[in-house]
This record gives structure tokens, sequence and C-alpha cells, in this order.
């Protein structure tokens, strides 16, 4: 089962027209898609055995989920149905209009995106079960990890923090699959 994604898919396809005839537009495109199915090699599975390996592995009775980073919302929506009770934050307030795009088609209601403007995260001390960073942690600097983002998350986290981060090893890019980005310089790349 796919998620329910026509409005949604037709915003992406908006969003990335600038970019059309390049291998950028083709990548990010087909990211959007990939994320939306609900194939068997997909997400949703991937997720699924994540999140339960969390909740059985760290015995956390509570399934209050927060997705930093959440760009689009597709893994925050897929969480919430999974079972999960999954919000998403995001600085960029193009990607969280999408993603309330996203979380109503399938039901959820708006208020699942927040879009975030500083370093506080607008959740309770110690609400939150399961904290997940996916492919962030490349794009904070190492003063506001320190500084801002690791003390946010130990203040609402109750849980566990589940991170996931680009492999500098392989050679095409996670975000828009071009070669050779990962061993570039981080300036550069």
């Amino acid at each position: 089962m796919a998620l329910k994604s026509d409005r949604f898919l037709a915003e992406i396809k908006k969003y990335f027209e600038t970019e059309r005839g390049t291998f950028l537009h083709d990548v990010c495109v087909s990211d959007h898609f990939k994320k939306i199915s609900g194939d068997s090699s997909g997400y949703a599975p991937w997720l699924s055995k994540l999140l339960g390996y969390a909740t059985k592995q760290f015995n956390l009775t509570g399934r209050n989920v927060l997705d930093i980073g959440c760009g689009t919302g597709e893994l925050t929506v897929w969480m919430n149905t999974l079972g999960y009770n999954a919000s998403g934050i995001d600085l960029h307030k193009k990607f969280i209009g999408l993603a309330k795009i996203l979380a109503a088609e399938n039901g959820l209601p708006e208020n699942t995106f927040v879009q975030v403007n500083g370093a506080r995260i607008p959740f309770p001390d110690k609400s939150i079960d399961i904290v997940t960073l996916f492919s962030v942690l490349e794009h904070v600097s190492d003063e506001v990890l320190k500084n801002e983002l690791i003390p946010e998350l130990l203040r609402v986290c109750r849980g566990v923090i589940c991170v996931n981060v680009p492999n500098r090893l392989k050679p095409a890019d996670d975000h828009t699959g071009l070669w050779f980005v990962p061993w570039m310089p981080r300036r550069l790349a």
C-alpha cells in the first residue's frame, strides 16, 4: 500500500520544475516517488523494523516519535501509518508546507508538522520516546550540534535517538545521486 499523494506529488513536480531536464530533477522527483511507494523494499518496511527494534530493545512503552529534519514529511507520515504518534519538524517553510499537504491526504492533522525557526525544539521535556534524524547531521555545523541540537535532543527525549547519516565511503551522494560528492571537502560539496 502506498501513501495517498496525488496533490503532494503534483506540488513536488511544481517545486522541482525549474530543474527539469537536469540530472538533479530526475533524482529528486524519483526519490519522492520512492518514499511514498508501499513496495516491500521501500521505506515503510524499513521504518517498521527500525522502530519496532528500538521499542523492543529499549523497553519503550510509548509510541511518540519526533522526526527532526523531516523535509517533505514522507517518513513521518509512514511512521503514523505504522501506528506511531509521529511529528515532524524542519527549518524549511516550503518543505513543511508540502509535508502538511501529504499529511492531509493521509488523514493526519496539519499540526503533525511544525516549522522551527531557532534552536529550541517545540516539545515538552522528556515527551518523546523515539527521536529520528535521517540524513540531517551532515547539514549541521559542529558548533550547532554541540551547543544547540544535542542539549535539545537530551531535553525532549525520554527514550532513544536514532541517527542515520550518509556513508562517506559510498561514491554517490545520498541526497542527489551525484558521483564523488561524499569524497569532496565539505565546503566544496
